[in-house]
């Protein structure tokens, strides 16, 4: 029986932003949904673990 190629799956979440900070506030598309010095932080090392584990073939993402 010949192997099937498998496949593997992240799932993650956007970094700390302006709305995080304040539940009350509904984060969805909201206009000037901006992500924080430390979201952007966040999404740096996401970055680069992403690049240390190579072979990433595609990344989807909303437009946050």
């Amino acid at each position: 029986m010949a192997s099937q190629p498998s496949t593997t799956l992240y799932i993650t979440r956007h970094g700390l932003s302006e709305h995080n900070l304040h539940p009350q506030v509904y984060m969805g598309r909201s206009p000037g949904a901006r992500l924080l010095p430390e979201g952007r932080a966040q999404a740096a090392r996401l970055a680069a673990r992403l690049a240390a584990l190579g072979g990433v073939q595609r990344i989807v993402c909303s437009s946050l």
